[in-house]
């Protein structure tokens, strides 16, 4: 190490340690806290009290949370999946294909970035209303699957820089569109195409509005904080609230530790030089 760089180094070091720091004692304090009752904690929040194991058995039992948990993962699963086929299809044909309206059609996948989500909520809930697909699984996975948007701009970069000689080598082999975009193509843009999907699991895994808004009928685990969380204003009983928070984080928290590698490699291998 250059001893000129030593001092910027060492300021730096000491920065990041007390930002994880701020992210990671959050957690711990609610974690403490979350095994006191709310007379022990609205009293004695940093002293060691009685351990009260049962905020997490009424969590269960009072909220439904394997109910919860069952719809979380059924429209986490759901949205992204049916998101990411629609963008990657959207991406690979205006990257890939050439024709009059191309570029309108790529204008418009990346304006839709741009329209407020609030000023079309009404317009929204009186389409999916008189559709018939309020308060339905699919009709929330349906509404949030669109191919359009930031996803959209990552897999469109991914796709124009693939060498065409690959479909080229497909199709003199005979096979079809559809064929070489799924096994040809795409799994050259593997990486990214992981990535997209665990960062979409992750968002709808937080997303509380949408549910709240077009599937009150069947709460997920982000929705189930949210109607705790007004309770516990009302009752005091915030260590029930930490449990639920902690339940509901934990999941997250493997999925990217168990991912981390894959969302932060955005490396695209080929296999041909020219």
């Amino acid at each position: 190490m250059d001893k000129a760089h030593k001092p910027i180094l060492t300021a730096m070091l000491v920065l990041f340690i007390l930002y994880t720091f701020t992210l990671i004692f959050p957690f711990v304090w609610m974690f403490f806290n979350s095994f006191k009752d709310k007379v022990d904690f609205q009293f004695r929040q940093w002293e060691l009290t009685p351990v009260y194991i049962e905020n997490y058995l009424e969590v269960f039992i009072e909220y439904d949370l394997l109910g919860m948990l069952f719809n979380s993962v059924v429209l986490c699963v759901g949205v992204s999946t049916l998101s990411l086929f629609a963008t990657c299809s959207a991406a690979h044909c205006l990257a890939n294909f050439r024709f009059k309206l191309n570029k309108v059609l790529y204008y418009l996948a990346i304006s839709v970035m741009f329209i407020p989500v609030a000023g079309s909520l009404a317009t929204t809930y009186k389409l999916m209303y008189d559709t018939h697909l309020i308060n339905t699984h699919i009709g929330v996975i349906l509404l949030s699957s669109s191919g359009f948007g930031f996803n959209f701009l990552l897999m469109y970069s991914v796709y124009l820089n693939i060498s065409p000689t690959y479909a080229e080598a497909a199709e003199l082999d005979g096979a079809g569109y559809w064929r070489t975009f799924l096994t040809i193509i795409t799994p050259q843009a593997s990486a990214m195409v992981i990535a997209v999907w665990i960062l979409s699991f992750i968002g709808v895994w937080n997303n509380y509005e949408t549910v709240y808004l077009f599937l009150g009928g069947y709460p997920t685990l982000s929705v189930g904080v949210y109607e705790i969380s007004q309770e516990a204003e009302l009752t005091g009983n915030y260590p029930q609230l930490f449990a639920i928070i902690l339940l509901t984080t934990l999941p997250m928290v493997i999925v990217f530790l168990c991912f981390q590698e894959r969302i932060m490699q955005f490396s695209l291998g080929g296999g041909i030089k020219e």
